[in-house]
């Protein structure tokens, strides 16, 4: 019963560990650099102690196991993480005929990113 339950800390552990590692990444792209600091020494902490249990024997199964599961869903949790609490990136194409550079220009006015309009062949439609 006791190995199970180490197993099962160790499978809740990576999850916490992987999940954590999306949130800090996350964090520190917004330039949050203490937080970041702070989830990278919890984040390689956790690692330590479940590599380290793991690796020690890697004929227990369960360990095993408990790792690689812990990792796979700590992935999906990080996933999930990201589209709930993340404002990603939207890209929109827009196509006009001879507006192009103005809507580039309005929207850096408004603080978006655009690119400069495409060039176009002389006469083309």
């Amino acid at each position: 019963m006791e190995a199970l339950l180490f197993a099962l800390l160790i499978f809740s552990l990576r999850v916490v560990n992987n999940a954590m590692g999306t949130v800090r990444v996350i964090v520190m792209t917004g330039g949050r650099r203490w937080l970041s600091f702070g989830l990278a020494f919890l984040e390689s902490l956790i690692f330590a102690f479940t590599a380290g249990n793991v690796l020690t024997d890697l004929n227990n199964l369960p360990n095993l196991i408990a790792y690689a599961g812990g990792f796979a869903v700590g992935n999906y949790v990080g996933m999930v993480l990201e589209q709930r609490f993340v404002i990603g990136f939207m890209t929109i194409n827009i196509i006009s005929i001879d507006q192009g550079a103005e809507i580039a220009v309005r929207l850096r006015e408004a603080g978006l990113a655009s690119p400069a309009p495409r060039a176009r062949a002389p006469g083309a439609a």
